[in-house]
Order: C-alpha cells, then structure tokens, then sequence
C-alpha cells in the first residue's frame, strides 16, 4: 500500500528479463489495482519492485541494495535475479510516478555493475508505503527484530519492514483528515496495542474497508453512476 498524492502516486513499470518475466509493461491507475493470476507467475515479485522503489525515497538506500535485501537472489548477487536463458543475459526495471522514473539494468556477469539513473530526482519527495506479507509475522516481532538486525538470516526485509512501521507508537498533536478519517470509520473495529505492537482486527473490518476503496472507483470510473 502506497500513498496516492499526485506527486508520489507510481504510475507504471516496465521489466524486461526480471525472474519469471522476459517482458512487462504495466500502467497503474489511481487508488486500488488488483493483481489476478495463477501461482509462480509473478505477481508479488511486481510488488516487491513496487515496494522496494517507493521504500528508497524514505531511506534513501541505493535501490539495488534494497531490491537484493527485498528478494534475497543466492549468495545475494543481483544477477541472479534476471531471467534464465541460453548465454548472458541482461534485466532491467523501470518504476515511474508523475514526473520522475527510477531505472536500474544489471546483466549475470559477475564483474559488471548495475547501472541505476533518476536516483537523485526519484529520492526528492518521499513516499509513505508498506508491504503486508502473506505470513503472519507480528506476534513473532519482538524475537523477530533483535534476530534480524544482529543476524544473517533468509527472511526478505519486508517482514522487518512492516515489523518496524507496527511498532511506531501514535503521533501527537491533533489528527489530520486522513487519520481522522479512517479512525472515525473503523472506531471499534480496530483497536491498537501499543505494548504488544499487534492490532485486534474485528473479522469484517479490513475487508469492509477495501470493498468501500473499490466501491469509489468504480464509481469514479462510471463517472458517479452504478449500474
């Protein structure tokens, strides 16, 4: 989940030999995009690309980094990560938004180092977004997060992400709209625990929630008219 201000909202990528894909071009609406399709053919590596592109402007870390410590290729090498075929081969991924594109190519030879432009102009604004993964990993984070941050261990940096983003206590000062909001929204929904870092989700909330976000786009997409 990213923000969608006009100025940080991704509108596409584009991948050309990357993992399970040899050519993507994919152009982002505004608000909810859904990704269907069959197992292993991709659909969370493209969110990972997202994730880790969007991240970069907060941390400002070296997209690449971010993409080895995201998808966690053998021995950590990039080049492990472009798709396989007969002799070398080359992947490149380009992330865009309104205004600036980030781009970074890399090929499976050990000696040749990635190349990566737009980096400057892509880090200027900052973009708020987290990764939920498909496993559970909040009730784990207090054992989870000491381990990670001392150790070498094979969990992509998603999980230590999220971890991190669960545990920010709440801000001070009077809410903004947005907050203001989604708390009116889901009051008694969700309530937070701020000593055990996790949320009490009552079972319909989340989902309610997202039915409405989909529910507005459609909308806008009829131009305020439901059949």
């Amino acid at each position: 989940m990213c923000s969608q201000a006009s100025s940080t909202a991704l509108t596409g990528l584009s991948v050309r030999d990357f993992t399970a894909f040899t050519k993507l071009d994919l152009e982002l609406s505004p608000g909810v995009n859904v990704f269907i399709g069959a197992n292993a053919t991709g659909k969370t590596h493209i969110l990972k690309l997202l994730y880790a592109a969007a991240d970069v402007t907060r941390t400002h870390d070296p997209y690449t980094d971010k993409l080895v410590r995201v998808f966690l290729p053998s021995r950590r090498q990039l080049g492990r990560l472009v798709h396989r075929k007969q002799g070398r081969g080359k992947a490149t991924i380009a992330v865009g938004r309104s205004g600036p594109q980030l781009k970074v190519s890399f090929s499976t030879l050990k000696r040749s180092l990635p190349v990566v432009s737009g980096a400057k102009e892509w880090g200027n604004t900052k973009m708020e977004c987290v990764y939920i993964p498909v496993k559970e990993m909040l009730s784990n984070s207090p054992g989870f997060l000491s381990l990670h941050e001392s150790h070498s261990i094979h969990f992509s940096e998603v999980y230590r992400d999220l971890i991190l983003r669960a545990s920010y206590p709440a801000s001070r000062g009077p809410m903004d709209t947005k907050r203001k909001a989604l708390h009116n929204k889901e009051t008694g929904d969700i309530e937070a625990c701020a000593t055990n870092s996790y949320l009490e989700i009552e079972p319909n909330a989340i989902g309610d929630a997202f039915m409405d976000l989909y529910d507005r786009d459609v909308e806008r997409a009829l131009g305020g008219r439901r059949k």
